[in-house]
C-alpha cells in the first residue's frame, strides 16, 4: 500500500456481530466491544477490580430495593452498538 492509499473501514452492525459469534469467530469469553461499528479489545479484569465491583454492586442492590434489577457486566444492546461489562438497570416487571 503506497502513501496515498486510504485504508478502507468496513463498520460492523450488532446482527454482523452475532453472526460472528454465531460462525464461531468470535468466542463466548472474547473480551471485545462493538463501539460505532468497530470491535474494541477491552483490558483484562483484575482481582482489585473484581472485589470493587462486588461491592458497589451490594451496595446499589441495597439502595435500588427490589423494583429493578442491577445488571453488572452484562451485554447491553443500545442502538446500533453492543457494550459488555456494563451497569444498566432494568424494570423488574417484565413485558410479555
Amino acid at each position: 500500500m503506497s502513501l496515498g492509499e486510504q485504508h478502507i473501514k468496513h463498520k460492523l452492525s450488532v446482527s454482523d456481530y452475532y453472526r460472528m459469534g454465531d460462525a464461531g469467530i468470535l468466542q463466548e469469553d472474547d473480551r471485545i466491544e462493538l463501539i460505532e461499528g468497530e470491535l474494541i479489545d477491552k483490558a483484562p479484569i483484575g482481582s482489585r477490580h473484581v472485589a470493587l465491583v462486588n461491592k458497589i454492586s451490594r451496595v446499589l442492590n441495597k439502595l435500588i430495593g427490589d423494583n429493578v434489577i442491577f445488571s453488572v457486566q452484562n451485554p447491553v444492546r443500545c442502538g446500533g452498538q453492543r457494550f459488555s461489562d456494563t451497569k444498566n438497570l432494568t424494570p423488574k416487571r417484565i413485558s410479555r
